[in-house]
């Protein structure tokens, strides 16, 4: 992790994003970022990184079996999945 002086000189220096690329946080800026990440994750309804990994995972595994889909049929799937929600949530 960078300590804030070396997170602070990088910024001036115009190269701060180069301490974000490399996933270096300095924890004065990390600690009430991930406060923040976690009240939100404990909201109802809140989106959890284990849905689209498990969907991930379950996506390779059919693919592995050669049971792949169509891109298109796919994209068209979720497209009425959207829909159907967004209609809801109009009613």
């Amino acid at each position: 992790m960078l300590s804030i002086e070396d997170f602070e000189r990088l910024r001036k220096s115009g190269v701060s994003q180069r301490a974000f690329g490399a996933g270096e946080t300095p924890p004065e800026i990390a600690v009430p970022l991930l406060a923040v990440i976690d009240r939100i994750l404990e909201e109802p309804g809140a989106w959890r990184a284990e849905e689209p990994r498990a969907q991930i995972t379950a996506g390779l595994k059919s693919l592995r079996a050669g049971k792949g889909e169509d891109g298109e049929a796919v994209f068209d799937r979720l497209d009425a999945e959207i829909d159907e929600d967004e209609r809801r949530e109009t009613q």
